[in-house]
């Protein structure tokens, strides 16, 4: 990475110069990969977890995530509701993919007449056949991943069943009409997280899971209907069971290899070879008793034993590097074992030497037979030959191979729609042309300029990319984040776009994906939230300078969400991750804390912040609401903020947008779903919930070229929500009376003599037919010059500059304040009117 930094000192004024980075920006030609030292895929994801954890902030005592289960279980009655027709919901939703980039996977599942079920991450469950065809999502109603899959064939009445659950999180639950609908089991409400799962015989079912209590092993045997706690187990402890029918149960846990050949009816202990908090856990049912592998869990290097015996005694261990949640051993060749963690590492000797099928930079070159980066799982499935098929599961998709995993196949190179994207940007000037930032699958971009159907998109660099922004909406300059450096993606001249990158201010405590905002004023420029606040500059050389825009330091606090004035840039309001809401009257130079109504102990962390382009006296922010209020809205410039939660369950808001009709909507993306509230509306109502994924909704942006709205969805990619049918409403480029005005900013798109003045205020806000300037309040049709005056309520709707208020004295006399008392009848009455009136003129 070419980066130069020249840090500047203290200057000699009281307060101190900010400090000054500058970064040359190198330009690599795209397609790239964003090459990491050995070690810091870990450590991305481990600041991941941090990050994650910090932005789910909730007091002692909440579990933000049981809360979420209690969120996902209302969204599945709700969407319910809407299935069978017994809700209406408003608006339209359209899928627009990634079609060829998928994203995260995990179990895979193949039944005998060539069925799969494959596993996601927060995208669901996926039914495809064997070639990675006709993939279909079945599982759009659930929340929190497709983790562990398990099926169990039909069964004389009994139907085929299929059970998901994610490793923590989310609902454990059971569908048997194939994904139509889907229940909770009896007895496994309580269920936080399912870390090994299996099938034994035709009914029984077994779960190493975590409730509020702890560990156990869970047992079904109707087949899943219901489940209750067998025996009680350490933290981190594994399931394996026999994958050939037969009815072998083996669990690690503790210090302890539990062993039974009667499907868990009874159990023998033996001494694993040591003790761990965390165990992985794999068997070969090609030996009898079974060849056993354990390893100890978590990331990094790990020690593998081998066991020939059925656990009863174990070799000497060997190390492998790099090693994550994954170990699987093959139904059919005792010496075959796999293990995984950016890549997946192959033993064909019983474990004494590893080698990797590739390398995760190789995947780039070809897609198609290369393995992504980052196992999440790998399965193995008999075949009625005598042979297997290996599924891989991880952060470019599915995999099969019938040769060990000598060599791979993508299956999920068409129509596996999990992208896992946390922002997209849509080019205004050209709305075909698309940028997206995911989750290790990197900057994306449509490949074509087609407005219909679902996208195919590029890859131009790997990596995690987030918050994609541009000042003018256009590709020509935009700026995203990645752990560790900014992403720069120019369009201007050329049509491929020039990459570079940018490194974070030196010595900035930023989080794993810091936030960043467009420069209001300068299409070269953005301004880096970090532990302190930064502007970065283009400095015409090739490079950027980036300025410590503020002496505040903001109690230590992460920045998370800044907007400015629609219309003026030197108004600006900033969120902390400790819920303290800041305003600057001076263009981000100096901040004042404003929201003095706030509690004391605000666990408000702001993630989404929005500035009313109707009234920018109407400011709204949305964080957590796991002990609070999720949406806030000030009415007031930001000096104070009002809950505005009402309708929205306890959860975290990742974004909200105004619509841009001017009807002053309000849409938000949640932990589990997407919701709106209308500007007079009593609550918010859910817009997702039977109708488009419960998942997470990352960012929303406009869209340029409909009245609608664009998710980012972290598991199921993007997707449109239309406020109006196609052709109708109001949407940012649309200049339906050709006065040089969108529709969004004009006062009356229907008519070209009514536009907004200089800065961009519409002339007669409140169609009362009076000018902006002319009108003492232009946002009330009541008030204006002319209008009737009501005495004595206080509110001076003539626009005379006061109310008109005689005072009655004794019984028929009365004085206009300032005066002395006269008497007064209705003739003078009639006389301050019209002399009031003369004066409107």
């Amino acid at each position: 990475m070419l980066v130069t930094l020249l840090l500047g000192g203290c200057g000699s004024s009281p307060a101190p110069e900010p400090h000054l980075a500058r970064v040359t920006l190198p330009v690599l030609p795209p397609p790239t990969e964003n090459v990491i030292e050995e070690g810091e895929e870990q450590e991305h994801h481990e600041e991941r977890r941090e990050w994650l954890e910090r932005m789910h902030r909730a007091p002692d005592g909440v579990d933000w995530r049981a809360t979420e289960r209690r969120n996902a279980r209302a969204s599945l009655d709700r969407g319910r509701a809407v299935t069978l027709g017994a809700v209406q919901a408003p608006g339209t939703w359209v899928e627009r993919g990634s079609e060829n980039q998928a994203g995260s996977m995990f179990e895979v599942r193949r039944t005998p007449a060539g069925r799969l079920y494959a596993g996601s991450a927060l995208g669901g469950l996926w039914r495809g056949t064997v070639d990675g065809e006709a993939w279909t999502p079945i599982g759009d109603a659930l929340f929190g991943g497709a983790h562990r899959v398990l099926w169990m064939p039909s069964a004389g009445a009994e139907p085929e069943v299929l059970l998901v659950a994610p490793s923590y999180g989310g609902l454990l639950t059971r569908s048997t009409d194939d994904g139509l609908t889907w229940s909770v089991p009896g007895g496994a409400e309580g269920i936080t997280g399912v870390r090994s799962a299996g099938v034994v015989g035709s009914a029984s079912i077994l779960l190493v899971a975590a409730d509020e209590d702890g560990t156990a092993l869970w047992r079904s045997d109707d087949r899943g209907a219901t489940f209750a706690r067998s025996i009680l187990l350490s933290r981190g402890s594994m399931l394996w069971t026999a994958r050939d029918g037969t009815p072998r149960v083996a669990i690690a846990t503790g210090d302890t290899l539990l062993t039974s050949d009667d499907g868990g009816g009874s159990w023998a202990e033996q001494p694993l070879p040591s003790a761990s908090d965390t165990w992985l856990l794999a068997g070969s049912e090609a030996t009898d008793p079974p060849t056993l592998y354990v390893a100890r869990g978590g990331y990094g290097s790990k020690l593998v034993w081998r066991s020939s015996n059925g656990g009863r005694s174990w070799g000497s261990p060997t190390e492998v590097e790099d090693v994550w949640d994954v170990l699987t051993a093959s139904i059919r060749d005792p010496e075959l074992v796999v293990t995984g963690g950016v890549d997946a590492h192959v033993s064909r000797d019983g474990g004494v030497t590893w080698r990797s099928p590739n390398t995760w930079d190789e995947y780039y070159a070809d897609p198609a037979n290369k393995l992504h980066a980052d196992m999440m799982a790998i399965t193995v499935e008999p075949d009625a030959d005598g042979g297997e098929t290996w599924y891989v599961g991880n952060h470019g998709g599915v995999y099969d191979s019938d040769d060990g995993l000598r060599t791979v196949r993508n299956l999920g190179l068409s129509g596996l729609r999990v992208g896992q994207y946390y922002s997209s940007l849509t080019a205004w000037d050209k709305p075909g042309r698309v940028l997206v930032g995911a989750q290790d699958q990197g900057l994306q971009h449509t490949t074509d300029a087609r407005r219909g159907g679902r996208w195919d998109l590029e890859q131009v660099w790997s990596g995690d990319y987030g918050h994609l922004v541009s000042q003018d909406h256009t590709h020509r300059w935009v700026f995203g984040v990645y752990p560790g450096f900014v992403m720069s993606w120019n369009q201007e001249p050329g049509e491929d776009g020039a990459l570079g990158y940018i490194a974070f201010p030196p010595g900035d405590g930023a989080p794993w994906l810091p936030y960043l905002v467009a420069d209001p004023d300068q299409r070269e420029a953005f301004w880096f939230l970090g532990s302190r606040l930064w502007r970065y500059h283009s400095n015409g050389r090739g490079g950027f300078d980036a300025e410590q825009a503020t002496d505040d330091t903001f109690d230590g606090s992460w920045l998370t969400a800044m907007a400015f004035h629609p219309f003026d840039p030197e108004r600006a309001w900033l969120v902390t991750s400790s819920g303290e809401i800041h305003a600057s009257e001076n263009g981000g130079k100096r901040w004042k804390r404003v929201a003095r109504n706030l509690p004391d102990e605000n666990w408000l962390y702001g993630n989404a912040l929005v500035v009313s382009r109707q009234d920018p006296r109407v400011v709204y922010v949305g964080g957590s609401g796991y002990d609070g209020s999720p949406v806030l809205r000030s009415r007031d410039g930001g000096d104070t903020f009002e809950d505005w939660s009402e309708g929205l369950p306890e959860t975290l808001v990742y974004c909200l947008i105004e619509a841009y009709d001017g009807s002053g909507r309000m849409l938000a993306g949640t932990e589990t779903g997407a919701w709106m509230r209308e500007a007079d509306g009593e609550s918010w109502v859910d817009i997702s919930a039977g109708r488009a994924p419960t998942t997470t909704y990352w960012s929303v942006e406009p869209l340029p070229d409909a009245d609608g709205v664009r998710f980012s969805t972290y598991g199921r990619g993007i997707w449109d929500f239309l406020l109006a049918p196609e052709g109708e409403g109001c949407w940012p480029t649309l200049d339906a009376d050709g006065d040089g005005f969108p529709c969004d900013l004009d006062c009356d798109d229907a008519d070209p003599d009514i536009v907004p003045d200089e800065e961009l205020r519409c002339r007669d806000v409140d169609r009362d037919g009076a000018l902006v300037e002319e009108d003492c309040d232009d946002r009330d049709p009541a008030r204006a010059p002319g209008a009737t005056e009501t005495l004595c309520d206080g509110v001076d709707q003539d626009c005379t500059g006061a109310d008109l208020c005689p005072t009655v004295i004794g019984g028929g006399g009365c004085s206009v304040p300032g005066r002395a008392p006269h008497a007064v009848d209705t003739v003078l009455l009639g006389a301050i009117a019209l002399l009031a009136r003369r004066r409107r003129r």
